[in-house]
């Protein structure tokens, strides 16, 4: 695995480890009980609160003991607490959680977003009767959320997943908002796995339609304007860029 930046954190000595070549040799141990030697290692994602904590996302094929080759996606984590059915890799100096794609502990629903045949008894539930179902997962933030798109012949949907404590705020917004702003509509949600099927919307992405080109874009006013739709009163939790300023130019200052 080629190394691309090298970071140091006495905080977070796993750093160095997760972002090193050591990584493959990480997952070759974890492996082992499974009969799987992982090839080609690669980076895809890399989460770091300077500091605190360190979260890689990678890419890798898996060779098996039959000869068969699947391709990957592990997840290693330090300085966040994890359930205790976790795997756990180190010794007293550094202590890195391990999880393979899309069993990841924080996010209970995921597993059930990325099986065909779960969404199809999911897409059954509410009324849908298909046979086959495509997935393609659009977003995956380790330990944070998900987005699953689920094609079936007559229907298409979207499965967002997040951590159960953080479902029923992310309910009460699409339900409270569609009436007023041009959301999707949720069609069901979880409590318990932290799921939302959520209703698929015609037209392109504002990102899309940036990185297309195109001369068909939103004047401010427009976005200003849907802003307005809002409902009064209405709480929105997230944090704004400004607010995060702090926390980016530390990352900033690290690397």
């Amino acid at each position: 695995m080629a190394n691309t930046v090298r970071l140091t954190d006495d905080s977070v000595p796993e750093l160095e480890i997760l972002l090193g070549d050591n990584a493959a040799e990480l997952l070759t141990a974890a492996l082992a009980e499974a009969d799987g030697t992982p090839k080609a290692v690669r980076i895809s994602q890399v989460r770091y609160v300077p500091g605190k904590s360190v979260t890689v996302q990678y890419r890798c094929d898996v060779v098996w003991a039959d000869g068969s080759t699947t391709r990957e996606i592990y997840v290693a984590s330090a300085g966040i607490a994890v359930p205790d059915d976790v795997l756990v890799i180190g010794d007293d100096a550094t202590q890195i959680a391990l999880w393979r794609y899309p069993n990841d502990p924080f996010l209970p629903g995921l597993a059930t977003g990325a099986d065909p045949e779960k969404v199809r008894q999911l897409l059954s539930q509410l009324g849908v009767t298909t046979d086959v179902v495509r997935l393609r997962t659009r977003a995956y933030r380790p330990g944070r959320r998900a987005v699953i798109e689920a094609k079936a012949t007559n229907a298409r949907v979207f499965l967002k997943i997040v951590r159960p404590a953080r479902v029923g705020n992310l309910q009460a917004i699409h339900a409270s908002m569609t009436d007023s702003v041009q959301i999707p509509q949720s069609l069901g949600w979880s409590e318990e796995s932290g799921l939302v099927v959520l209703q698929a919307m015609p037209g392109k992405t504002l990102r899309k339609a940036i990185e297309s080109r195109t001369k068909k874009l939103p004047t401010g006013g427009q976005l200003s304007a849907m802003l307005d739709q809002i409902p009064a009163g209405f709480n929105n939790e997230v944090l704004s860029a400004r607010s995060r300023a702090a926390d980016h130019a530390r990352v900033l200052a690290a690397v």
